[in-house]
This record gives C-alpha cells, structure tokens and sequence, in this order.
C-alpha cells in the first residue's frame, strides 16, 4: 500500500497552499509533496478561457495525465502526495472529486479529503495582503513555492 493522497479543498483566499506546505514539512520524513493547484490549472488557463466548452475536458485530460503517473510511477508510492483544490458541491465538482477517489484506490492508498473555510472578514483580508499566492511570482519547478 502507498501513502495517502490528501486534498486540500477550499475557496480562493482560505489559505489552502499556505496550509499544505505546512503540512509537506511536517510530512517531510514521508517525501511529502505538493501539488498545488494552479500548477494544472495555469496551463490550461494559457491555452484556453475558462468560459470555454474546451477548458474543463483539458483539464480533466491534465488531471489524468497527472494521476496515471501516481498510479503508475513506482517512485511516487513513499510520497505523501498533498493536493489543493477549490471543488464546490456540484455535478462538476463532484466528478472531478470522483477521479480524485478513483486515483487512490487504483494506487491502493487512502483519500484525506480536507475542506478550509474561513470567515469573510479574513478571507478578504488574505486575498488583499500581499503575502497571498496571487501576489506573488513563482519559479518554474518549484512545486508552488514563491520566489518571493
């Protein structure tokens, strides 16, 4: 059996990457990695609008190129594999959740699935100070970690 996959499901503005690169160094004994979410969407987002019919089948085509490889790649198995995700309660995002379980049990592996909420106040906070994600610039290959 392989380590767990977490994912890390929130609005934008909650604190969802500052919380799993926490939680990666507290995981570092189990090779915690991160897999930040723009780090799949931001691609696509280059290539295709969001309003486009294209965009949610490119990323679902993203998704399984990526998850293929955590069920195939032995190097991935002693990884604590952590994801961030903003998924609502929807058809969309229920089938997206759905390829997310379909992925653990194919690598025999437990899903932590991990909803952050906070209040507006904060969240609006968070989104204006210039410590949040969207402020900052990233180095490729650094698994979402700012250069900054």
């Amino acid at each position: 059996m392989s380590f767990p996959i977490i994912h890390i499901n929130g609005y934008p503005g909650v604190g969802k990457l500052t919380i799993a690169q926490k939680l990666v160094d507290l995981l570092s004994t189990f090779n915690g990695k991160l897999i930040h979410n723009h780090l799949h969407i931001d691609p696509v987002g280059a290539i295709l609008p969001r309003p486009s019919s294209d965009y949610q089948p490119l990323r679902r085509t993203l998704r399984s190129v990526f998850f293929d490889a955590l069920v195939k790649s032995h190097d991935t198995m002693a990884s604590v594999i952590v994801f961030t995700d903003f998924q609502s309660n929807d058809a969309l995002g229920r089938s997206v959740i759905a390829e997310y379980l379909d992925m653990a049990a194919r690598r025999h592996c437990s899903f932590v699935p991990i909803t952050i909420i906070c209040s507006q106040e904060e969240k609006l906070r968070r989104l204006s100070s210039s410590e949040h994600p969207s402020r900052k610039t990233y180095r490729h290959g650094s698994g979402g970690t700012p250069t900054g």
